[in-house]
């Protein structure tokens, strides 16, 4: 209680609130009776005229439901609440791990703590919406006792309200128990009609109402504590420990004045430090002396809004830097009214044009005679009812802040802005701030009121504000990733495939946007809550993962260092398990027969690939790789090095020679020639690790060592734009898709618990292969049942909508700078082809780099929302280990961190010193296998175990110590 006690000890008159009773429903002052809610609205994002028209159509609708009924709309902009946000991560983060039994990380706490700092100190904000309805006015009730049976009162209120007029009674500030259960049913009946539709709106708490007051009697301030409340209803006495001192004096602005709620903590805090440094003189902070008495300022603007009105001027206000808050009083008016209103105009205005003709008064008979006739149209269109429906309001914009000049700066760039760019007129009145400010106060009686700037206008008016859509895009208990607009955008890589939602998270934008930036980031989202991770790194750029520390522990393996003969074996590189989520491999006959599919198709296109598409092109040479593959893939151990034996003894086509031995003799040459074709590259150094015979069992995943960076930079890669042309390449892009197959493997373990990450970088380099667009399409679309989310950077924005794996399997989307074409495209992807708002919104190749246009999932804690998209600044400079190991290689004498030495032991492992210690090195399960799924029928196997064993021969070294003081 005593935080909320006024500076002076007595009450300052200038700022005597009026609430006299407030709970769970109402909220009542001397006079009148209201109830509030809190809308959420729908989520636009980046609207079409279609998505804002419909928008419109809904809210009328809901609105034109409550006619002759005062309404008050308030949009308040507060501080993001940062405490809340951290109780919301941590507590999910106890549950998911008590679910998956996957720990985060050492420093995944610390990791949170420092995502908050970042978004205070950017002073994030977000935004309210509360909705008041005037239920009524309050009169003096029948006393019961004074009637004649003493039950006058209870058969007044079974025929409806019914009141006493006796207005020379006063109305007790308090209500009677009768009374409240009386307004509270109207109450109910109303919200329930609210939270419905397009307002999408729920009730507002007793809590939430003392929560606006405060904000708005601390304007300003930037400290939005609602500390104090309790489930008791509020009013009278208890009221009066919201009001601050406010100021007057100056006409051109209003000032505050209150005790700052959190100076004791911060007392309590400095304390703290003192007593730690007591023994380190040196070391002994700063006096930190809190501000006993925090102020604000505030500046009220009244709006005049043109005759017609087509911008999203509520919504605009809103959006900027400066915080704003917006009250708008309205009345939606019945038909009969509005047509006597537009009758009376039409009259008035006839009866001064009569008076202007009769005076001789040219200059005004030409202007009053366009009003008169607007005014005669208008009447007519509602007299036949083919007019919109019409409302009363007035709208006034808030501008606060901390400082006076900062304040006053702001709402006269406002007004300026609003001026050039919207045409709207925003009015700085002097000398009726006090009054505009007292009109917006819910539940105040303001005893002079400003009757400026009232609107008698169509809905459509107040509507094209869009003073009930939301900014929304992200997670609301996700991590931290940058700004959305003045909001921070929080987001979770692995939320949409936990929900059973599309996993993929594509980049695209061209060279040096950002991509890898934010692949990195989301990256270290799971590294920090210990989740599995896997990156083909083509070009090093995820090696700066090892510079970040306190993640768990993790390795670099090596494609062609520590790559062993067979590993990218094609015909290992699919599973035949039974996956219950999946209708095409839900049963043992299903999986099997999928598994031979999938298998044909990659080793067939890994030759292809390998000869080359001429050779590989004639209908002959495809006829006896069909078979010859076949006749492999039913033997007990295939394997590419068992494909060439056969190649090398002649195998053809089954029954070739049958009616003709020259044929048969013709085709055992064609075998044999493929043989040779294959050999050339099968035996070279990156050929072996697909066509050698494989005789270790290895796995690049390791048991407790959750982040795998797997390093392909040694592949001869064409650039962005060019064909394949020399085998080198070929082989190359080759052993790039099947090692991202390869990862996609040992991922579909389900020993692995909690989701599981894939980076594949570079991407543009392998989508056009056979080989990748089917391994895409396969992990795209298994993601959902078996937690996976792959993640892609590609340079060409245009694979968005050419790539087929990727349709409906997209679960977020970020452009970074491109092309027009490339924009174009993403519109296209997005089903929303030569939409000028959205390729707009798309960064274009000059804007700065980290700024992207973002789709996310709808999310799941939101009911009814819908998937968001909107333009984000990525922030990596929050945590200092992300400006060293993400940043580029133009800072004299700075080392990139991706080419810096870290100290791995034999097994390519960097030990971290935070996590337990690693005394063995043991190979995970779910490493390929050269076994094919066996016989098993339904009846020999349950669904959801697998048809090949689920652990490898494992081998097992005892780890070296590692002197780690060098990295830590």
């Amino acid at each position: 209680m005593g935080l909320f006690t006024t500076l002076a000890s007595k009450l300052n008159d200038d700022l005597r609130l009026d609430v006299t009773y407030c709970d769970d429903l109402l909220l009542m002052n001397t006079k009148e009776v209201w109830t509030y809610v809190i809308v959420d609205g729908e989520a636009l994002g980046i609207p079409t005229n279609e998505d804002i028209d419909a928008h419109q159509s809904r809210l009328h609708v809901a609105l034109e439901n409550f006619r002759e009924r005062d309404f008050h709309y308030y949009s308040a902009t507060r501080p993001f609440d940062t405490t809340a946000w951290m109780e919301r991560v941590l507590e999910n983060q106890r549950r998911e791990s008590e679910l998956t039994g996957v720990q985060p990380a050492p420093v995944f706490e610390q990791y949170v703590q420092g995502q908050a700092l970042a978004m205070e100190a950017n002073r994030y904000k977000t935004f309210t919406k509360y909705l008041g309805i005037k239920l009524g006015d309050r009169k003096k009730m029948a006393d019961p006792e004074a009637s004649e049976d003493g039950n006058g009162l209870m058969k007044a209120l079974s025929r409806g309200k019914q009141y006493v007029q006796d207005q020379a009674a006063s109305i007790d500030p308090q209500p009677s128990r009768r009374e409240v259960m009386m307004w509270a049913k109207e109450a109910a009946a109303i919200r329930a009609r609210l939270s419905r539709g397009v307002l999408r709106a729920r009730g507002a708490t007793q809590e939430d109402m003392w929560g606006l007051i405060w904000h708005m009697c601390s304007l300003g301030t930037n400290v939005d504590s609602t500390d104090g409340t309790t489930s008791e209803p509020w009013g009278s006495g208890r009221v009066y420990q919201l009001a601050p001192e406010m100021d007057t004096r100056n006409p051109q602005l209003l000032r505050f004045s209150r005790t700052n709620p959190h100076l004791v903590r911060e007392y309590r805090d400095y304390k703290e430090q003192e007593a730690r440094h007591a023994a380190d003189p040196a070391n002994v902070p700063l006096p930190i002396r809190p501000e006993p008495v925090l102020t604000g300022n505030a500046v009220v603007l009244s709006v005049q809004l043109p005759d017609e009105v087509g911008v999203p001027w509520v919504y605009d206000a809103t959006t900027r830097n400066e915080p704003v808050d917006v009250s708008i009083r309205f009345r939606v008016k019945a038909d009969t009214t509005a047509r006597n209103e537009a009758q009376k105009a039409q009259e008035r205005l006839r009866q001064a044009k009569q008076h202007q003709e009769e005076s001789g008064i040219a200059g005004g008979t030409v202007e009053t005679q366009d009003k008169y006739d607007k005014a005669t149209a208008h009447a007519t269109t509602l007299k036949k009812g083919l007019g919109v429906t019409q409302v009363d309001f007035k709208a006034r914009f808030i501008v606060h802040g901390p400082d006076e000049t900062g304040t006053m700066a702001a709402a006269k760039e406002l007004i300026q802005d609003f001026e050039e760019r919207r045409h709207i007129t925003l009015h700085w009145l002097p000398g009726l701030q006090e009054t505009l400010f007292k009109e917006a106060l819910p539940g105040q009686l303001t005893r002079t009121r400003a009757s400026v700037h009232q609107h008698k206008a169509d809905i459509q008016a107040l509507t094209n504000g869009l003073p009930f859509s939301c900014q929304r895009l992200g997670y609301m208990s996700g991590l931290y990733v940058g700004a959305f607009g003045q909001q921070p955008f929080l987001f979770d890589p692995a939320r949409a495939a936990r929900e059973g939602k599309a996993p993929a998270i594509v980049n695209n934008g061209s060279l040096g946007g950002g991509k890898t930036s934010a692949m990195l980031t989301y990256a270290d989202m799971f590294m920090v809550r210990g989740y599995t991770l896997i990156g083909i790194d083509p070009k090093k750029d995820l090696r700066s993962l090892l510079a970040l520390k306190g993640r768990g522990h993790m390795r670099e393996w090596s494609l062609t260092r520590d790559g062993q003969p067979g590993v990218l074996d094609p015909f290992t590189l699919f599973a035949a398990d039974v996956i219950p989520d999946d209708p095409e491999r839900d049963t043992v006959a299903k999986a099997q027969a999928k598994w031979r599919e999938e298998t044909q198709d990659l080793v067939t296109d890994v030759i292809q690939n390998t000869l080359g598409a001429e050779a590989a092109s004639t209908l002959r040479t495809q006829a006896i790789l069909a078979d010859v593959i076949g006749a492999e893939m039913a033997s007990t151990q295939p394997s590419m090095a068992g494909l060439l034996e056969r190649f090398k003894n002649g195998e053809t086509t089954t029954g070739a020679g049958d009616s003709d031995p020259s044929i048969a003799a013709e085709l055992q040459q064609k075998s044999r020639e493929i043989y040779s074709l294959l050999s050339k590259q099968a035996n070279s150094s990156r050929g072996r690790l697909i066509y050698g015979e494989r005789k270790s069992q290895e796995s690049i995943m390791l048991k407790n060592v959750h982040t795998t960076i797997v390093d392909v930079s040694g592949l001869t890669l064409p650039q962005p734009g060019e064909a394949v042309t020399t085998d080198s390449q070929r082989i190359s892009v080759t052993l790039f898709s099947l090692v991202t197959a390869y990862a996609m493997r040992i991922l579909e373990n389900p020993e692995i618990k909690g989701p599981k990450g894939l980076l594949i970088d570079e991407y543009h380099l392998i989508k056009d292969l056979p080989a990748m667009s089917n391994m895409a399409t396969r992990s795209n679309r298994m993601g959902r049942s078996l937690n996976i989310i792959p993640m892609y950077a590609d340079q060409s924005a245009e694979s968005s909508k050419d790539t087929p794996a990727f349709r409906n399997a997209v679960g977020a989307r970020c452009v970074f700078r491109s092309s027009r074409s490339e924009a174009l495209a993403v519109a296209e992807s997005l089903d929303r082809p030569g939409d000028g708002d959205l390729v707009d919104s798309i960064p274009a190749k000059d804007d700065p780099a980290g700024v992207a246009l973002h789709t996310t999932p709808a999310d799941s804690e939101l009911p009814d929302s819908g998937p968001g998209i909107g333009v984000v600044k990525f922030d990596r400079d929050w945590n200092a280990e992300y400006t060293d190991a993400f940043e580029t290689n133009d800072i004299p004498g700075f080392t990139r961190a991706a080419y810096r030495h870290y100290p791995l032991d034999q097994f390519g492992v960097l030990h971290d010193p935070l996590s337990p210690k690693l005394n063995r090195i043991e190979y995970d399960a779910g490493a390929p296998e050269n076994t094919p799924p066996g016989d098993a029928t339904e009846h020999d196997q349950e669904p959801g175990e697998s048809t090949t064993p689920a652990t490898v021969g494992a081998t097992a070294a005892t780890a070296p110590d590692t002197d780690m003081d060098g990295w830590w």
